[in-house]
């Protein structure tokens, strides 16, 4: 190669300017080569700072790369030329670059001091990387919008301007001598301070895109100069997508895409949620992308506008303001999200399970992306408690780890100074919730259970033993955890524990913080202690796990002195007649309260006027905590909020059933681990899956079976209430021991 490869180099386009760096930018780059110039088995590596789309010949092939944490940048691989056609072709690749102003940037998207893309082949990719042939051009007439989210933003919604001069700008008829040469960047220009000079492999499959149509009535529709249209658009399912809305004519028109979740209903001003199919009464609210359009398109060649970023929604409304007549060819999308296959299936006697378990698998795959976040409409944040459950969910139906790994590799990466680990990862900013870290811990000692791979847990403890530094630190002189944070933004820390109704005014914190220390970050604490004592006995850290183990010990009985209330139940704060359904919960999983305290804690406190009730959010601990003291039945009740979402047409879990804000948030896909792990009962006895108990816990159904895929092979299922009995039937794989 020569000079000017751009093997292994970031490079940039030349009318790159000052006032690009202060605003979401997007910049165009192509280069058009014959299909028979590069080798159908050549291996691209593609990497973007912030965002790439890579394009040939006008079709998406893929995006990326994903998300950087604050330890890693990386790469993307892909081979072009199994996608090249004979004679001319072009490559085409948009990258969205965010300024270093966090007002005007995505939360979860960390970005360097200097914009780039990245592109590297062998020598059967020459003719690709090579420098000379790629023009590049600043597409500044994308403006990108702030949404009216808190507290995270996402910088993804457009108000365009359609130019003219960039019809067709992925095809190789276009003509790009106007468009500026690209600049390499020297290896001295990559500052340590603010540049990667090094990337790493994406350490996750692929997204896929999966193709879907909006409109599937005879096209073209056409809008006649002066007139207007609004059509609203039903996906018939909550959707992640890229979509493709493609005209022609029409210069001068102005277009807008709504994108919801939901009809709204409207009392006194105020817009609710019921029935979310609700069109004839109710009204679409959500984030909505402006184009107006150039006119340059054609039949032959149409104009198309095509948002950069993904878009949630389950109805889009359409509204057109022709200028001149415009034409309507096609509005399409690419269905997109993490690659799962859910391999576990289940059915029982009871009917309803069977189509809870339908929209918690779309409300896990909605919500796996290069991340999980915790709802895709909204901030797309990976938070440590949602990704916990989340994460859970994903082994019990496919035992697939690998986002698992990457998730707790960026909350390991995201480590602070005293020892915690961010609130959520990766983010642009510190924000802390204490009780997180130690659900990053219960994320490591899964993994240890489900696959029992030594060097990943090594490469956590470090940061486990940092965290539990943390508490053991600010623990007072009654052995319990003191005030180590409140509301959230009021304090360095959020105490956040759930979103009920009673801690509204506390932002989701328990009202005794007001008072001084929260018994609930003492339970964390707890649970914390047991799973890294378990996690250093496996690696054979045996002083470690018994320190652990001692610590854990005072502390029981530091909880138990200091917050057990005259009626048996566990204070919301030390000495604080306040209680809540959550202290009775985490006390019976962390040992303070013993099985016949803990089953009358609950039934004191569970759907009990004046106890603060678990939302959805912690319906997995709720859940485990009946289970724990022989209460399985009663969470038939508990699942009338989501026999509840079904009746309201929900096709995704709500993030909570209080407000509802979000119709699709990860951790209320709760069947998918309830159905395969409790109801057929198929959990891991030893780390790595190598013993396993199936104890299957009826409640009240009569029958279930089904199969459970596990690391190291599918088990068969099938049990059947007999005459008081229940005949039980398995089938388990050789290496797999059952105790």
């Amino acid at each position: 190669m020569g000079k000017d490869s751009l093997y292994g180099t970031r490079f940039w386009t030349k009318d790159w300017n000052r006032e690009d760096d202060l605003a979401p930018r997007i910049c165009c780059f192509r280069k058009c080569i014959s299909g028979e110039q590069i080798s159908p088995d050549g291996i691209l590596k593609i990497a973007a700072d912030s965002r790439y789309k890579l394009y040939i010949n006008g079709t998406l092939i893929q995006e990326g790369p994903c998300k950087a944490n604050r330890g890693n940048f990386y790469y993307d691989t892909c081979q072009p030329g199994r996608c090249l056609q004979e004679g001319m072709n072009c490559i085409a690749v948009e990258v969205l670059r965010y300024p270093e102003d966090f007002g005007r940037r995505n939360h979860s998207l960390l970005r360097t001091g200097l914009p780039y893309l990245y592109l590297e082949g062998g020598e059967e990719l020459e003719a690709l990387t090579e420098t000379a042939g790629w023009k590049s051009r600043t597409a500044r007439h994308i403006c990108f919008q702030g949404e009216n989210t808190v507290p995270a933003p996402l910088h993804i919604v457009e108000d365009t301007v359609a130019d003219a001069s960039f019809h067709g700008w992925k095809r190789a008829s276009f003509e790009d001598r106007n468009w500026a040469e690209t600049e390499c960047y020297g290896f001295e220009r990559m500052k340590l301070s603010d540049t990667p000079r090094s990337l790493k492999k994406r350490p996750i499959p692929a997204a896929v895109l999966r193709p879907g149509a909006f409109l599937q009535s005879p096209f073209p529709i056409v809008v006649p100069a002066g007139s207007s249209l609004c059509v609203e658009l039903d996906a018939g399912e909550l959707m992640t997508a890229y979509c493709f809305l493609k005209m022609s004519g029409g210069e001068g028109s102005r277009i807008s895409l709504l994108y919801g979740e939901s009809y709204y209903l409207q009392k006194r001003g105020i817009f609710y949620k019921e029935n979310r199919s609700e069109s004839e009464r109710g009204i679409l609210l959500g984030n909505e992308d402006h184009y107006q359009v150039s006119g340059a398109g054609t039949e032959e060649q149409p104009e198309e506008y095509a948002p950069f970023w993904f878009r949630t929604f389950r109805y889009v409304r359409l509204a057109v303001e022709a200028g001149k007549t415009l034409v309507l060819h096609d509005f399409r999308y690419l269905e997109t999200g993490y690659p799962l296959k859910v391999c576990s299936c289940v059915k029982t006697s009871d009917k309803s399970m069977g189509r809870i378990w339908e929209i918690s698998e779309r409300t896990l795959k909605r919500c796996m992306h290069d991340t999980y976040v915790d709802c895709p409409y909204y901030e797309q944040l990976q938070y440590a408690m949602d990704a916990r459950s989340e994460i859970l969910y994903t082994y019990a139906v496919s035992a697939d780890d690998r986002l698992a790994r990457r998730c707790m590799e960026d909350f390991r990466c995201s480590v602070n100074g005293e020892g915690l680990v961010n609130s959520c990862a990766p983010a642009l900013r510190a924000h802390v919730i204490p009780g997180f870290s130690i659900y990053y811990i219960l994320m490591v000692y899964d993994h240890m259970m489900y696959f029992g791979d030594r060097e990943l847990l090594f490469r956590h403890v470090p940061a486990i033993d940092g965290v539990l530094s943390f508490f053991h630190s600010h623990l007072d002189e009654r052995g319990l955890v003191e005030r180590i944070g409140g509301k959230n933004q009021k304090q360095d820390y959020w105490s956040f524990i759930d979103w009920t109704r009673e801690w509204d005014e506390t932002t989701g914190v328990p009202t005794a913080v007001r008072k001084g220390g929260i018994t609930m970050e003492s339970l964390l604490y707890l649970l914390g202690l047991f799973a890294a004592a378990r996690i250093n006995g496996y690696l054979d850290r045996k002083d470690t796990a018994r320190e652990y183990e001692k610590r854990a010990d005072r502390l029981k009985k530091a909880v138990r002195k200091h917050c057990m209330g005259l009626n048996g139940l566990i204070q919301d704060g030390p000495g604080i007649e306040e209680y809540s359904v959550h202290c009775q919960v985490f006390a019976v999983l962390a040992g303070v309260l013993t099985i016949e305290e803990g089953r009358k804690a609950l039934e004191k406190t569970v759907g009990v006027q004046g106890a603060a009730q678990c939302s959805v959010a912690m319906s997995y601990y709720l859940f485990r905590a009946l289970e724990k003291t022989g209460q399985y039945e009663r969470t038939d009740e508990l699942w009338e909020i989501w026999r509840g979402m079904l009746e309201k047409d929900l096709t995704t879990c709500v993030e909570n059933d209080t407000d509802e804000r979000s119709d699709c948030h990860g951790w209320g896909a709760l069947a998918l681990y309830e159905l395969p792990a409790v109801i057929l009962g198929v959990r891991p006895a030893s780390p790595g899956f190598a013993a396993v108990r199936i104890s299957p816990c009826t409640g009240r159904l009569s029958w279930a079976e089904g199969n459970v895929i596990t690391p190291r092979g599918m088990i068969r299922v099938k049990w059947k209430k007999e005459k008081g009995k229940i005949n039980l039937q398995k089938e388990i794989p050789e290496d797999i021991v059952e105790v």
